[in-house]
């Protein structure tokens, strides 16, 4: 009886655990479509799904990714520092 339990339970969280992706998934897009809405000239609702997007940055060897986040953070700063002065 005990092992058809453990099943129930295993079974049980498995579908909770989906469930919660799911909704933190709709948050992303939520959050996605409030910054569109607020500030459409700095924030862009996505072309494509999340997952699309995730998929397209696997393809991206990790050096090149690690690259480009190197640049994007050096603009940032540069900006940053330009605004501070």
């Amino acid at each position: 009886m005990e092992i058809y339990q453990k099943e129930y339970l295993e079974r049980i969280k498995d579908e909770y655990n989906k469930i919660d992706y799911t909704a933190w998934k709709h948050g992303e897009y939520i959050v996605a479509a409030i910054q569109t809405a607020l500030i459409p000239k700095k924030a862009k609702y996505p072309k494509q799904p999340f997952g699309m997007q995730q998929e397209e940055k696997e393809k991206i060897p990790q050096k090149l990714q690690a690259e480009i986040q190197a640049r994007k953070f050096e603009e940032w700063a540069s900006v940053f520092n330009q605004r501070f002065q």
